[in-house]
């Protein structure tokens, strides 16, 4: 009777484990500064998505002279596009590069314009943490995803995806009782 009730334990835990595995993702921040939490205009922007978007993000990761502090911060970052990718209704896709030096992906990181910072600042080869977002022809980078600028991350990420998404040009309109438009002297 002892082997039967392992048994039966057994048969639960792996009847859960199939069950949970069905079960989608359940995702709670528990950070106190909400960061993996989007804001309520971020939402609302990706819900209203009317194109497909790709991000791509590069990351040295592989590189042996990539410090520590950088690797966290880029998984922070992957994290928030994650939650980019799951907030958009199937309208972001997340695709994730690691450009090793000499190798196609640095190529297109360089093609996109994005910046790698320098053997001099991380004694060793060059390191990239850039963003690409795609959208049909058009597309916009963030050269370098500096860790001094990651309260605005949310911010930077949202504009470069909505600068993408964009159907029409924004008007300016000139209001000035001066001539700016010119005219005679």
């Amino acid at each position: 009777s002892g082997t039967a009730g392992v048994f039966i334990i057994l048969g639960i835990i792996v009847a859960a484990n199939i069950i949970i595995g069905q079960v989608r993702a359940i995702r709670v921040d528990c950070t106190s500064e909400n960061l993996y939490t989007l804001s309520g205009g971020t939402q609302t922007m990706l819900k209203g998505l009317e194109r497909d978007v790709t991000l791509k993000f590069y990351f040295s990761k592989s590189s042996e002279s990539t410090p520590v502090h950088l690797k966290q911060y880029a998984q922070r970052i992957r994290d928030l596009l994650e939650e980019y990718e799951t907030h958009s209704g199937n309208r972001i896709m997340l695709e994730t590069s690691d450009p090793k030096p000499l190798s196609d992906a640095e190529e297109w990181a360089q093609k996109y314009g994005l910046t790698s910072q320098g053997l001099s600042m991380f004694g060793g080869a060059p390191i990239y943490l850039g963003l690409v977002a795609v959208s049909g022809t058009r597309e916009a980078a963030i050269p370098f995803l500096d860790p001094g600028v990651e309260p605005q991350l949310e911010y930077m990420v949202t504009r470069l995806v909505h600068e993408v998404t964009l159907t029409e040009r924004p008007k300016v309109g000139i209001l000035s009782s001066l001539p700016v438009m010119g005219g005679p002297p």
